[in-house]
């Protein structure tokens, strides 16, 4: 059986769903429905309930975030083992949910 790297993975699917403290400390500041979705003249065409968009994004990036590392471990050769691919590979989803949430939080 291939080693799963337990730590890491908790540590970035934690990092994934962080963005929900910030959902908790401004619950009251964002309206029932956020925009989601920009046309090509930056107006809104679609909105969805705030609670999907504070709470369950962050939590199905933290599970996408926890598969990737799974299938990553699992598919690793030891010939081809780059190191650095896999912090860059395995930290880019984290990254991209704290940017992208505190960007929908800020445009509010």
């Amino acid at each position: 059986m291939k080693r799963i790297d337990w730590k890491a993975l908790l540590i970035t699917s934690i990092i994934c769903m962080l963005p929900i403290l910030l959902g908790v400390v401004y619950y009251q500041a964002v309206p029932e429905q956020v925009a989601i979705h920009f046309d090509a003249y930056n107006n809104p065409n679609s909105w969805m309930d705030k609670n999907i968009v504070l709470f369950v994004f962050p939590v199905v990036l933290g599970l996408v975030q926890a598969i990737c590392c799974i299938v990553n471990d699992i598919n690793k050769k030891k010939k081809e083992y780059k190191p650095k691919v896999e912090y860059i590979y395995k930290s880019i989803l984290p990254v991209i949910s704290i940017f992208v949430y505190s960007i929908t939080l800020a445009t509010l």
